[in-house]
């Protein structure tokens, strides 16, 4: 049984782990992009992830920071 059946509670598993997924849009640009970077993580070999995951919050962190 993988991690996304137990996690379900079903056998049944649809999508793939590969897929982006629709970021969510906040209205501000910069967070916007930061989000969307963070969605394709998927497409990105696994030793990017820290480095998009660190400048994705970085951005997010400056963006609502401006919005205080």
């Amino acid at each position: 049984m993988s991690n996304n059946q137990a996690a379900s509670g079903s056998g049944n598993v649809t999508g793939s782990l590969d897929a982006p997924i629709a970021p969510p849009t906040t209205g501000l640009p910069e967070a916007d992009d930061a989000l969307r970077r963070v969605a394709e993580l998927s497409q990105r070999p696994v030793g990017e992830h820290p480095d998009v995951l660190a400048a994705a919050h970085e951005a997010l962190h400056i963006a609502l920071q401006a919005r205080e």
